[in-house]
């Protein structure tokens, strides 16, 4: 099913859909990196994969969810789907490859050194910047007609009827 999703959404052929999920992994990789780079001073490849892979399931996610669902409660979800994510690249890259890539057991509220309450608290704030980019990236970059939560959809909106704003 998610692969249908991806791939195969209605309207669109296979290149195009392939096209905006690596569009999207690599602003979400770029962002991450940029992120850990801003306040920790480097970054590493997983984490790029990680950034990547955050900012499509928020897209898969915000699109499921539609319009409806008011943007406070998408940030608790975002901020849950980024921090299980994270715990799962730590399980993965720091416990199972043992590469040591980061260690949150000095932060207080962790779980295995791999993610922590204050983390997911960042997650909670910047969701919306990850959600305005997912946005951005649909539909400024490949014209879609429907997002959701965006100053963009709302701008588009009131140039469709010549309203000012």
């Amino acid at each position: 099913m998610l692969a249908q999703y991806l791939f195969y959404k209605s309207g669109d052929n296979m290149q195009i859909k392939f096209l905006k999920t690596f569009v999207m992994w690599v602003f979400g990789a770029f962002g991450y990196g940029l992120i850990e780079i801003i306040f920790r001073g480097y970054t590493h490849i997983s984490m790029g994969i990680l950034g990547g892979l955050c900012l499509i399931s928020m897209s898969l996610l915000n699109t499921l969810l539609g319009d409806t669902f008011p943007l406070i409660f998408k940030m608790i979800i975002f901020s849950f789907l980024i921090t299980i994510l994270e715990f799962l690249t730590g399980l993965i890259v720091n416990i199972w490859l043992n590469l040591c890539v980061w260690d949150y057991s000095f932060i207080p509220a962790n779980l295995f050194g791999q993610v922590c309450l204050p983390f997911s608290v960042c997650w909670f704030f910047l969701s919306p910047v990850g959600l305005i980019l997912v946005n951005f990236i649909k539909f400024r970059i490949f014209k879609e007609t429907q997002a959701y939560n965006s100053i963009f959809v709302r701008k588009a909106k009131l140039i469709e009827s010549n309203e000012t704003f």
